[in-house]
């Protein structure tokens, strides 16, 4: 794909919401968003975009020869994945909580070393530009991250770029990654995912970052 069409546009409040996935499953995410604006079809509730293991093998530096099944496997447990969004009800006032499942069709075509996915319908608005709210970045600034925490984090830093200063808590942000029960310390919760996102993030992205943490659990 050409530079200027590996754009990734997606909403803020599916930047901030919680879901965890595994590396490949969100690289498959992003991709197929980058797809669908390389095709200039745009993201609806009907589109079926196509992924191939040769194009996706050269975007994430990947072993060609293995990463069909992988993306087989990943497109199996993506199928039943969802984010969970939290707002208010409007009609009541009350706290809401959502569940939304990323895709309502997964493909593969064996044989061909290519996959096909469509997003579900309440997930297609927030993962297109219908709204202002949205966060940009390229692709290739995160193609190198191992860490899915470092793709989710680098995320969260990028809405703030230009302020050169974001404050998070940390139990907030354990609740975003879905992490909470893993790391119900501080202590290992920074050592074991914060410190080797942004170390990531700072070796392979255009961005630069250091974490502070203060004892009301503040980044």
């Amino acid at each position: 794909m050409s530079d200027k069409k590996e754009l990734v546009v997606q909403s803020n409040r599916l930047v901030e919401a919680s879901y965890r996935l595994t590396l490949v499953e969100q690289q498959i995410i992003l991709f197929a968003i980058c797809r669908a604006r390389e095709e200039q079809r745009g993201l609806t509730e009907e589109t079926l975009v196509t992924i191939t293991a040769a194009d996706f093998a050269a975007m994430f530096g990947t072993n060609e020869n293995r990463v069909y099944e992988q993306l087989k496997e990943a497109m199996k447990s993506l199928f039943a994945r969802y984010v969970v969004f939290r707002d208010t009800h409007p009609e009541t006032g009350k706290a809401r909580t959502t569940h939304v499942r990323w895709v309502s069709r997964a493909d593969y075509i064996d044989g061909a070393g290519t996959i096909q996915l469509r997003f579900a319908v309440d997930m297609v608005p927030y993962i297109t530009r219908l709204e202002r709210e949205f966060t940009a970045f390229r692709l290739a600034k995160i193609g190198k991250l191992s860490s899915v925490h470092a793709v989710r984090l680098y995320e969260l830093l990028v809405q703030y770029l230009s302020l050169g200063k974001r404050e998070i808590e940390i139990d907030w942000l354990k609740t975003t990654l879905q992490v909470s029960d893993s790391y119900p310390r501080i202590e290992s919760f920074k050592r074991k995912v914060i410190d080797v996102a942004t170390q990531q993030i700072n070796d392979h992205t255009d961005i630069t970052t250091d974490v502070e943490t203060d004892g009301a659990g503040h980044g």
